[in-house]
């Protein structure tokens, strides 16, 4: 497994995230500020992106054999989120730690 490296703009810092198990770490993607119908949408009605990009994945979970369950997820994939996830704000980026059971589906473009 590799962290992943996230460069924070406002600090020109380096973030490094090392989920464990299998958890995973998503950036979601920017919510719609226009409804389908082209209504604007305040902050109060959006409703946080279920869809995001993962930068990070665990190991996976441990087995008894002493070996680990190989995760689905892979960095870089499109997902949608559950309605109940975990964020984390690192130097005033937010990120979803989500376990991989919780990503409802991989979006694959063909």
């Amino acid at each position: 497994m590799t962290p992943a490296k996230q460069d924070v703009k406002e600090k020109k810092t380096t973030v490094v995230f090392e989920p464990i198990g299998d958890r995973c770490v998503v950036t979601r993607d920017d919510s719609e500020e226009v409804s389908p119908g082209g209504i604007l949408m305040p902050d109060v009605a959006r409703q946080k992106a279920r869809f995001g990009t993962v930068i990070a994945v665990g190991p996976g979970d441990p087995l008894q054999n002493g070996g680990r369950m190989e995760m689905q997820i892979t960095v870089g994939d499109r997902v949608i989120l559950g309605l109940y996830t975990e964020t984390a704000d690192v130097s005033g980026e937010e990120f979803v730690l989500v376990s991989e059971k919780d990503i409802q589906a991989i979006v694959r473009e063909e």
